[in-house]
């Protein structure tokens, strides 16, 4: 939020409380995709017995998803552009 906010002056004119809230609805998607991401690295790791190979194959399948979900919920509800 400081960053958008010192950096692009359209941000400015609409004050720091639209930043704000744009920071908490993304922290918030942040929240929620890090749901996906530890659902499917711990059911990769106990499905493979914990061995390294699964626990790399966990991660990076967990990694993946988190990452996906959380660009479809930012681009759908933090940084959506209103026509207003």
């Amino acid at each position: 939020a400081g960053n958008k906010f010192i950096t692009f002056k359209a941000i400015q004119s609409q004050g720091i409380r639209v930043s704000l809230v744009e920071w908490v609805k993304f922290i918030a998607t942040a929240l929620v995709s890090l749901a996906p991401n530890i659902l499917v690295f711990k059911t990769i790791v106990k499905l493979g017995n914990a061995t390294d190979i699964f626990v790399f194959i966990g991660f990076i399948c967990g990694f993946w998803l988190g990452t996906m979900s959380n660009y479809l919920l930012n681009v759908k509800l933090v940084f959506a552009h209103s026509d207003n």
